[in-house]
């Protein structure tokens, strides 16, 4: 997918500080969650408790919130020409999300989690330093494009994660290694 690095260099009409807070609270959800419930759910075959069960409603206000959170950056970023590209990537993050959460609390594992703070955090470093360049009024296409390829390198690497490990589990290897292929271009 060709990238446009030239962005007009006035940005007061993008609301640059509400993205960034937006991906801080995502990070904070996703730390905050307390992994050590679905472990415990996956680990013991009993009725939940009251508090385990107020816990798992705790799970899922927070799953509600970083929903809602995707769907304003995902908004933002829409509307803004200045992350176009960056548009495209997050909905493919905000998809692997919600399958990930969506599925049984048994079948979600503490690399699933991590795997979602990873693209999450990794994401959110790209648009911090693009904001920032924009905002110093210093965008340099060069300094962007690396840092953007190495975004897409670890992005890559987490979409395969995803398809391997997550998606469907049913697919054989030949099978996956040709719908990688297709999801690359």
């Amino acid at each position: 997918m060709p990238i446009n690095y030239h962005y007009p260099t006035d940005s007061k009409n993008i609301d640059l500080e509400n993205i960034k807070e937006h991906l801080r609270n995502i990070v904070k959800i996703i730390l905050e969650s307390p992994k050590y419930l679905i472990s415990k759910i996956k680990s013991e075959k009993h009725d939940l408790n009251y508090e385990e069960t107020l816990e798992l409603k705790e799970i899922n206000k927070n799953i509600n919130q970083l929903y809602q959170i995707m769907d304003e950056i995902a908004i933002l970023l829409k509307e803004s020409p200045l992350f176009n590209d960056e548009y495209f990537d997050f909905c493919e993050i905000e998809d692997m999300t919600k399958y990930t959460l969506n599925r049984e609390y048994s079948l979600i594992q503490d690399s699933d989690l991590e795997f979602i703070l990873k693209l999450v955090k990794n994401f959110s470093e790209l648009i911090d330093y693009k904001i920032d360049l924009i905002e110093n009024d210093d965008f340099d296409e060069k300094s962007f494009e690396i840092k953007y390829n190495s975004y897409l390198t670890n992005f890559n690497n987490s979409q395969t994660y995803f398809y391997k490990n997550i998606c469907d589990e049913s697919l054989d290897d030949d099978l996956f290694i040709k719908y990688t292929n297709i999801i690359r271009g």
